[in-house]
């Protein structure tokens, strides 16, 4: 939603405040046009209201919408009063963050922190032949077999490949705590995260 003036949000913090609901307001701000015309053509030409029309005429009206919101548009600021809010200029060129307390706003500040608008590639792999998927056995913690072993070492030859020798930098790994996940990664010179989430 919208919340584009002082009063709008004073009205919505009370209302859920009646209902024992905590607000946190986002603000995104983008100064670049092209980015902004980009984003619209990627997102909001496929919502329903937009349906069935000319893509030009469709992004043109957007604009529109968004240059009669700015004639009323009131900035988030700490003399509000409202409490928290995460204002985030030009994608993440500056972020303020006011009065975040909590587990749940901490994560969420977390996450559009690391949020990227960019396309960009990932890159999935099973773990490599572990004992128990010899014997037919799922589940458990067992280590890479010989075979797995050399798999591990083929990925991290493919990850060369693909990024040092290109002159990339190496990306961020992502495992589950198991052995047989970890060994698979361990030949990737990169900062590894492993996730209890992961886990099989």
């Amino acid at each position: 939603a919208t919340n584009a003036t002082l009063a709008r949000r004073e009205m919505i913090k009370s209302s859920l405040a009646h209902h024992g609901i905590r607000t946190l307001f986002l603000e995104s701000i983008c100064h670049d046009q092209e980015l902004v015309e980009s984003n619209i053509r990627k997102t909001k030409l496929f919502s329903p209201d937009y349906r069935n029309m000319d893509p030009d005429e469709a992004t043109k009206d957007f604009m529109e919408r968004i240059e009669n919101y700015q004639k009323v548009y009131e900035t988030l600021t700490e003399e509000e009063g409202l409490g928290a809010f995460i204002k985030i200029v030009d994608v993440g060129a500056q972020i303020t963050v006011n009065e975040i307390s909590g587990y749940i706003p901490g994560k969420i500040v977390s996450f559009l922190i690391n949020t990227h608008i960019m396309s960009r590639s990932i890159y999935l792999s099973r773990h490599g032949e572990s004992e128990w998927n010899v014997i037919g056995r799922l589940g458990g913690d067992p280590p890479l077999t010989e075979k797995g072993q050399k798999y591990a070492q083929r990925l991290a030859e493919f990850m060369e490949e693909e990024f040092t020798i290109k002159g990339l930098p190496l990306p961020l790994v992502w495992s589950s705590q198991l052995q047989r996940a970890r060994q698979t990664v361990q030949h990737i010179p990169t900062l590894h995260m492993c996730f209890r989430a992961l886990n099989e």
